[in-house]
C-alpha cells in the first residue's frame, strides 16, 4: 500500500512528511524519479503490497510538473495514472493559500513566478479532482495551517493502514 504526500511547492509536504517519520515505523522514500519511465511498474509491484511505503511526490507530480518545466509529456499518462489508483492508494493532497510565500522564503527557485506557481497549483487541482472523483484511491486534503487537522489526518492514516492490510491479506482489491 502507498501512501503519497502531493502538493505544490511550499505547501507543507516535506515538514509533513518529518512529522508522520515519528509516527510510524514504516518504509519512508522521499520521491520516485519522476523522469524515469519505470516508476509506473514500481507503484504496480508495490501498490498492493502489505508493507506501507510513504512517498514525499510521486505519479501525480509527474502529471503536473513535467508539461509546465519541461513543455513535454509527462512519463505516465493520466489513464495509467487513474489505474494505479486503485483501494490501497492514499493521496494526501497538501495545500496552503501561502505555498508561494512559504516557497520563496525558504529561497527556492525551481518556480520561477507566482503565475507558474498558480498554473501548477491549478493543474494539481485539476489532476486531485480527477483522482478523488473517478478512482477507488482515498483523497485527503490537508493544510497545516489548520492544526487539527493533522490528528485527523493520523486516524485516517491508521484506518487506511488497517483496514488495508486486512483487504491485502484477504485479495480484496
Amino acid at each position: 500500500m502507498i501512501i503519497l504526500l502531493e502538493g505544490p511547492d511550499g505547501a507543507g509536504k516535506s515538514v509533513l512528511y518529518k512529522q508522520l517519520q515519528n509516527e510510524f515505523s514504516s518504509n519512508f522514500i522521499r520521491s520516485i524519479n519522476r523522469n524515469d519511465k519505470g516508476q509506473y511498474l514500481w507503484y504496480k509491484q508495490h501498490i498492493e503490497s502489505p508493507y506501507v511505503y510513504f512517498i514525499d511526490r510521486g505519479f501525480i507530480s509527474e502529471l503536473v510538473y513535467r508539461p509546465i518545466k519541461d513543455d513535454r509529456e509527462p512519463n505516465i499518462t493520466l489513464e495509467e495514472a487513474g489505474n494505479l489508483c486503485s483501494r490501497h492508494l492514499f493521496v494526501i493532497y497538501c495545500t496552503n493559500k501561502h505555498a508561494y510565500d512559504n516557497m520563496k522564503l525558504r529561497g527556492d527557485d525551481y518556480i520561477e513566478d507566482e503565475n507558474e506557481h498558480k498554473q501548477i497549483c491549478t493543474r494539481y487541482e485539476e489532476v486531485i479532482t480527477t483522482i478523488d472523483n473517478f478512482t477507488n484511491a482515498r483523497v485527503f486534503y490537508y493544510d497545516y495551517s489548520f492544526p487539527i487537522i493533522y490528528n485527523i489526518l493520523l486516524d485516517a492514516i491508521r484506518r487506511f493502514i488497517e483496514q488495508t492490510k486486512k483487504e491485502v491479506v484477504h485479495g480484496v482489491r
